[in-house]
């Protein structure tokens, strides 16, 4: 029952996602005539061209990629991105025949900002739960397998930045609307990577103090936070002593400061942020196994 819960919720999520990213696309990029990257942006400019439905060029270009993401990066993921292969282009149709003229605003920075903001949060909705909305995300899944310090936000910029100057060649586009192209990719690459981090930010501490023991006991009993003991040598007296290592909450960090401090005010603590943490108390259940002292 909790599996089809879960497959309910991803698959509700993905839709949701894809639609808003259409919706920041058809109400903000296109009703200013904006140019943008992507499948969406070459079915816009072909749209601008010819006259002839953009949803039906996202369609064709999406198909191909889906093809493309089946052969390099399997089955598996060629199943994530089918609903979004066929569900984003629907969400452009039916916008398509919606008046949208209401966001389209005076200021052209305010729809820069809006089309970043809602491209970004649509996207960043489908890939936290494992899925893409399609089109020229699958290469930069790809480029993200291959090269894995190159982020997928990034991958999105620099993909899209090609793409926009791919553009420039023709004499309808201006050089404004490129670099109006180039800073909606910006924000939304943002607003990806801001996306994909929600919830997940968690903050280390490294704890060296002669009173280890009792900070240790505080730790587990106050703030019910796992930790570790680091066998540390410290560098001048070579004296030998354990680094406590734990992660907590952002919300937690003054209650575990402030409770270091008080037992030990010359505790030397190093404060670090990371993207993610996986295991118990986190992205699992804590469990608390109790061995008994002899």
């Amino acid at each position: 029952m909790k599996k089809i819960k879960d497959y309910g919720l991803t698959l509700l999520i993905i839709l949701l996602g894809n639609f808003i990213f259409a919706f920041g696309v058809m109400a903000f990029i296109e009703q200013n005539d904006l140019i943008t990257g992507g499948v969406t942006g070459i079915a816009l400019f072909i749209h601008y061209i010819t006259g002839l439905s953009t949803s039906i060029f996202v369609f064709i270009l999406n198909v191909f990629f889906f093809l493309l993401g089946w052969i390099f990066l399997g089955k598996k993921f060629a199943a994530s991105i089918i609903i979004s292969t066929l569900f984003y282009p629907l969400c452009v149709l039916i916008l398509e025949n919606i008046p949208l003229k209401y966001f389209k605003f005076d200021e052209i920075w305010l729809s820069i900002i809006c089309a970043g903001f809602f491209c970004g949060l649509g996207i960043g909705m489908v890939v936290r739960v494992g899925a893409t909305t399609g089109g020229l995300d699958v290469p930069c899944f790809i480029i993200n397998k291959y090269f894995p310090f190159i982020s997928f936000g990034s991958c999105v910029v620099f993909v899209d930045i090609i793409s926009v100057l791919f553009q420039a060649f023709v004499p309808e586009v201006t050089l404004v609307k490129i670099f109006y192209a180039i800073f909606i990719a910006v924000i939304y690459s943002f607003v990806i990577d801001r996306v994909l981090l929600i919830g997940k930010n968690r903050i280390e501490l490294k704890i060296i103090s002669k009173k280890q023991e009792e900070i240790r006991e505080a730790i587990l009993n106050k703030i019910d936070r796992g930790l570790t003991l680091l066998h540390s040598t410290t560098g001048y007296l070579k004296e030998e002593l354990n680094t406590i290592l734990t992660i907590v909450d952002v919300r937690e960090l003054t209650k575990i400061k402030k409770m270091i401090y008080d037992i030990d005010q010359n505790a030397f603590i190093v404060i670090s942020k990371v993207n993610e943490v996986k295991g118990r108390g986190f992205d699992m259940e804590k469990s608390y196994d109790y061995v008994e002292k002899e």
